[in-house]
C-alpha cells in the first residue's frame, strides 16, 4: 500500500491538473518491499498531445511487461467520469499481474484482485474501495 500512497501523492494532483490519467505498474523489489515504475500518462499515447480528445484524456497505457510487475495503478480525473474502475473488459493484465489500484478523481482508493470466482469481469474482481 506505500507504493500506493507514494503515487498517489506525486501523480494525483497532476491528474487533476493537467486532466489526464497517470498510470505506473507497481512492482515488487527483492527485498520484498514494493514500489512503482514505468509512469505514463494520456498524452503519451495521444496522437496529438497538444489537442488530445475525450477518449484520450480518459486513457493510459501501462507498460506492466517486467517479470516483477505484480499489479498497476491508474488515476481519473473527469469530474463526469467514473468513481470506480472502467469496465475491465478493457484491462488486459499479463498472467503475472495479479492487482489493480485505481485512484479516482475524488482521491479514493479501489483495489480489484485477479480472481476465477463468479462474478469476475475480465479475470478481475470489482472494485472494493479501500481508503484514501
Amino acid at each position: 500500500m506505500a507504493a500506493v500512497k507514494a503515487f498517489k501523492t506525486e501523480y494525483y494532483p497532476l491528474s487533476i491538473s493537467e486532466q489526464q490519467e497517470y498510470g505506473a505498474s507497481i512492482v515488487k523489489n527483492p527485498d520484498g518491499t514494493y514500489s512503482f515504475n514505468n509512469v505514463s500518462n494520456s498524452s503519451m499515447s495521444a496522437v496529438d498531445p497538444l489537442n488530445m480528445t475525450d477518449k484520450e484524456r480518459n486513457t493510459v497505457s501501462i507498460d506492466r511487461s517486467a517479470p516483477n510487475s505484480v499489479g498497476t495503478i491508474h488515476t481519473h480525473w473527469n469530474p463526469n467520469g467514473n468513481l470506480n474502475f472502467s469496465n475491465p473488459r478493457d484491462y488486459h493484465e499479463p498472467s503475472h499481474v495479479s492487482q489493480m489500484y485505481l485512484i479516482n478523481r475524488n482521491g479514493e482508493i479501489y483495489y480489484s484482485v485477479r480472481s476465477k470466482a463468479p462474478g469476475n469481469i475480465n479475470g478481475f474482481m470489482p472494485g472494493v474501495y479501500i481508503g484514501r
